[in-house]
């Protein structure tokens, strides 16, 4: 059952307009959670992108190809939505990961318009270890987590993903955002 939110503590922000009495104030960027999430995503890039970069792989491509060793065979559609990646970044990894021999794609068939993606025996030692890496990070990353501490975070974490699913990019916030930025450029 989700818990109540905190009421948010304010914090002092000099030069800042003053606020609605309803109107939340956020936490400075470093303490915002988007940021911290962006941190610890960006620290692991550091860490395994230079053990991938010897492969001429990334963390998308390793990713992908655990994906793959998980699942087998997925379809193209699949590894979008799980990688959370638009159509295009995907094909491109798709091509260089093809190029180097890892993976094969082919048309399934259930459906001659889909595509399905499996590793070749090449690709099924390099995914082993990718997922050795990317185990060893994570045992790390969580070594100071108890198991519901983690379960808590999983859930959490979740909950965030959904409530950027609700988010409508064309949010007049967005719009004023966007115009902002247009009309300072053209000035």
């Amino acid at each position: 059952m989700p818990t109540a939110a905190r009421p948010r503590k304010k914090l002092d922000a000099p030069n800042t307009p003053p606020r609605e009495a309803s109107e939340p104030v956020a936490p400075s960027v470093e303490e915002r959670v988007s940021f911290l999430i962006h941190k610890v995503n960006a620290r692991l890039a550091q860490i395994v992108n230079r053990e991938f970069r010897a492969a001429d792989l990334d963390l998308f491509s390793s990713r992908i190809l655990v994906f793959l060793l998980e699942r087998e065979e997925m379809r193209v559609g699949e590894l979008v939505e799980a990688m959370v990646l638009p159509q295009s970044t995907i094909s491109h990894q798709l091509q260089r990961l093809e190029k180097k021999k890892l993976i094969r794609r082919r048309r399934t068939k259930a459906d001659n318009r889909s595509v399905s993606v499996v590793l070749t025996p090449f690709g099924k030692e390099v995914a082993l270890r990718c997922n050795h890496l990317s185990l060893n990070v994570y045992n790390a990353l969580t070594a100071q987590f108890t198991e519901a501490e983690l379960s808590s975070l999983r859930t959490q974490l979740r909950r965030m993903f959904e409530a950027l699913g609700q988010i409508d990019a064309a949010d007049p916030m967005d719009r004023q955002l966007t115009e902002h930025v247009s009309g300072a450029r053209k000035a």
